[in-house]
């Protein structure tokens, strides 16, 4: 039997990497399984949700005729404008010391990056 609900395992306030409450908490919570040889009768599948993930990226970009067919592009590309860190889920086995704790930043995201391109066609 569950002795609590999942959303009392979300941690409020206090460390800014320890998203779900610590291991010894979330047992105390979440109790033991009535059949121990079932993986989903405690907690179900996709039952935990993590961190956010925000950013935004900016173009500007300008074309100007330089003389008869001769162009000039120039782009400014950001990526991640508010150099926001975007943190990866947080550990959710509960047989590991560091559950509830975020260890990384989500795959795939960057700081911001800045670039300057400027193209001449004729």
């Amino acid at each position: 039997m569950l002795g609590g609900s999942l959303d009392d395992l979300y941690a409020s306030g206090g460390e800014k990497t320890q998203f779900l409450v610590p291991r010894d908490a979330a047992t105390r919570i979440l109790g033991t399984s009535g059949t121990p040889l079932d993986p989903f009768s405690v907690v179900p599948r996709n039952a935990l949700r993590g961190p956010s993930i925000w950013f935004y990226d900016l173009s500007l970009a300008k074309r100007t005729p330089v003389a008869g067919r001769v162009n000039l592009s120039v782009e400014l590309s950001a990526f991640n404008v508010f150099n926001r860190a975007n943190f990866a889920a947080p550990i959710a086995t509960l047989s590991d010391a560091r559950f509830g704790r975020i260890v990384s930043t989500a795959a795939g995201t960057t700081p911001r990056q800045i670039q300057l391109s400027a193209k001449l066609s004729f």
